[in-house]
């Protein structure tokens, strides 16, 4: 990317609207105010054109320059800011005003045209004067300072014509069309490169879960295991079952056969000899030992049912749970639902949403186009910007 500057960026609709209806081109203004100034002198008149703003409204009006007790002709040209569309009512008023008083005023009521006030005043006497137009639709009043205007007791030589021309752009002739106008403002200019990039979990964010154990790695049913998931810490993420073949098979289920018949021999033991505590043949001391013998015997033939049963039970129900240890997004499913796996083998990729890389790819640039690089923003797949000013980038 090319370093940062900083310029001036004016919008283009402002660009000569100023001079576009000076009546020193009268001749070729599109609105000629037609009948507006029957019996005016046909010389030219120098005039004035003034732009100004309020928070809602753009002034543009054009008068001659004013003599002493000879009608004005004003032509206001009234836009909304909102969107620079014409204003269709209102009343337009022109105030001539000393620092004591006002010494001059004039009032139009309703517009000649969508947007432009067409009237006519006398001037007040010979002097300078703050010139001040003002805007009243619904009750509220936008105020143009309209800056100082000096009256002329005599006609006014008109100046020369500036070197060069201008392209018009009328006032007429904007309202029919989308424009705007903005204040100049300093921005950043930069050059932009787009490059194809991915994005991917920060390393330290980044988690494989591995299976403990061999055997069968079975999904949770509950979850449905899929990129792009969201996890949060502790979820269950599936279960494996152990595989157990061969001489390992049968020494479990020998081990719970064995431990049931012991369970069931002591049981019967049991039986036998209470009768013989209560009658006072034999002491209690031989049940209670006969009763904490059967609690460890029930302890081990649970133990040994339960490694079978998680050996042995579709799905892999009762097998080791597979958790996950942060938040994320899972990012791969390695390991299908029921398939066999190795001690260590990777089950599932698990990718944290707090940090993120942009990885990017490309062909060589000349170094001038990478000087002082930034990243600016990212273009999702959907067309949507995202700035990276605002995320710590």
């Amino acid at each position: 990317m090319a370093p940062r500057r900083r310029a001036a960026v004016l919008a283009a609709a402002l660009l000569n609207v100023l001079p576009a209806c000076s009546k020193s081109h009268d001749h070729g203004h599109e609105h000629a105010h037609e009948g507006e100034h029957a019996g005016a002198a046909e010389e030219e008149v120098p005039s004035l054109a003034i732009t100004r703003w309020t928070e809602r409204y753009e002034l543009f009006v054009e008068l001659p320059v004013p003599m002493s007790g000879k009608p004005v002709p004003y032509h206001a040209h009234v836009t909304r800011l909102s969107d620079f569309g014409a204003v269709t009512q209102g009343t337009f008023r022109v105030r001539f005003k000393t620092p004591a008083s006002t010494a001059g005023e004039a009032t139009q009521v309703g517009v000649k045209r969508p947007g432009i006030f067409v009237f006519e005043a006398p001037a007040p006497a010979a002097g300078t004067y703050s010139l001040e137009m003002s805007y009243e639709h619904e009750g509220q009043v936008d105020v143009f300072d309209c800056g100082r205007v000096t009256v002329a007791d005599r006609p006014v030589a008109p100046g020369g014509e500036q070197a060069g021309g201008a392209i018009t752009f009328l006032k007429e002739s904007q309202w029919r069309i989308p424009f705007g106008t903005a204040w100049a403002q300093e921005r950043l200019m930069a050059r932009e490169i787009e490059l194809a990039a991915d994005v991917e979990p920060a390393a330290k964010d980044q988690l494989t879960v591995g299976a403990p154990t061999g055997g069968r790695f079975f999904h949770n049913p509950k979850l449905a295991l899929a990129e792009g998931m969201q996890i949060k810490k502790g979820d269950v993420l599936g279960t494996i079952a152990p595989t157990v073949a061969g001489d390992d098979y049968s020494r479990l289920q020998s081990a719970v056969e064995e431990a049931r018949l012991a369970s069931e021999q002591t049981q019967r033991e049991i039986a036998r000899v209470e009768p013989l505590v209560k009658q006072g043949l034999l002491p209690e001391r031989r049940l209670t030992d006969l009763r904490n013998e059967l609690e460890t015997q029930t302890a081990r033939l649970k133990s040994a049912g339960g490694r079978l049963g998680r050996v042995d039970s579709p799905g892999g129900a009762g097998g080791l749970s597979i958790k996950s240890t942060i938040d994320g997004l899972i990012s791969q499913v390695v390991v299908p639902n029921g398939e066999p796996v190795d001690a260590g083998a990777p089950l599932v990729r698990i990718g944290g949403t707090q940090h993120l890389w942009v990885r990017a790819r490309f062909v060589a640039k000349p170094a001038s186009l990478l000087v002082d690089p930034s990243p600016v923003a990212l273009r999702l797949s959907s067309g949507e910007r995202v700035p990276l000013d605002g995320l710590g980038a």
